[in-house]
């Protein structure tokens, strides 16, 4: 292997860890600090006494970000659960899976910029919705450190929520980002 291949990997990995942008190093940031934030609810981790400080002026800022929706949230919630019985609850780890989930989501939306401003917007509000239905249900499932069965539910909403946010954009996608190359390469669109 040659050196030049080496400076590659480096580089590559180096820009995947720590991105040029800024709102790319937010979003590494916001996300390793949810993470981190899930990872102590659901196991016993240990963190020290400034990480835990961090994580709770974090968890303040999440909240103070997020309180204009969370009573509308709860209130849907109570709704729901006077009919089916389900949801008892809304834990507060919500607000970290939104986090985490809408900036895997939001990525998107930016990648999206070469198709134009209709294409981001429409992309970014199916990313918050998608993520934001997501991330509470994600929150009616409670983080013991002992339920595996919780915890394996919890990481299938994830799962579930990115695939479903993807699905939705492959179908909507397929129509309107054909149609925009058609246009873009002012070539007839083929249909089948």
């Amino acid at each position: 292997m040659s050196a030049r291949f080496w400076k590659g990997v480096w580089e590559f990995f180096r820009r995947s860890l720590w991105p040029a942008s800024f709102s790319g190093k937010l979003g590494r940031i916001l996300g390793a600090f949810s993470m981190l934030r899930l990872i102590e609810l659901g196991f016993t981790s240990g963190f020290g006494a400034l990480l835990g400080m961090l994580l709770e002026y974090y968890d303040k800022l999440l909240g103070w970000l997020l309180w204009p929706i969370e009573p509308f949230i709860k209130a849907r919630l109570a709704e729901l659960h006077q009919y089916i019985g389900w949801p008892d609850v809304l834990y507060a780890h919500w607000k970290h899976v939104f986090v985490l989930l809408g900036l895997y989501m939001f990525r998107e939306a930016n990648i999206g910029r070469v198709y134009g401003l209709g294409h981001v917007i429409l992309t970014f509000l199916l990313g918050l919705i998608t993520a934001l239905i997501f991330g509470v249900l994600a929150g009616t499932v409670p983080l013991t450190k002992a339920d595996q069965t919780a915890q394996f539910l919890f990481a299938a909403v994830l799962i579930l929520g990115a695939a479903v946010y993807a699905l939705i954009g492959f179908v909507a996608e397929r129509k309107v980002i054909r149609q925009l190359w058609a246009e873009m390469r002012n070539k007839p669109m083929p249909s089948w």
